[in-house]
């Protein structure tokens, strides 16, 4: 069974159709601001802080390219 992942919520953002009507450069302020919260450099006692930081990339990657959130937001709202 595969788990689902908020992209949205991933980088702190609303969800569902709110998040889907974000502009480009709101998704891009969240990645920022939550990169340097959650950089592993600053997070050193914490033994998920690369997991952590690799999952906010991940998601960012996909909501940053048009192609791949439309499909992301397609798979969520149905």
């Amino acid at each position: 069974m595969a788990i689902f992942i908020d992209h949205y919520i991933v980088l702190g953002l609303p969800s569902g159709e709110e998040g889907t009507n974000l502009a480009n450069e709101d998704i891009k302020k969240a990645y920022r601001s939550k990169a340097l919260e959650l950089h592993p450099d600053k997070k050193r006692d914490d033994p998920n802080a690369v997991a952590d930081f690799q999952q906010l990339q991940a998601s960012y990657d996909i909501l940053k390219d048009e192609k791949t959130r439309k499909e992301f937001d397609n798979a969520v709202m149905i």
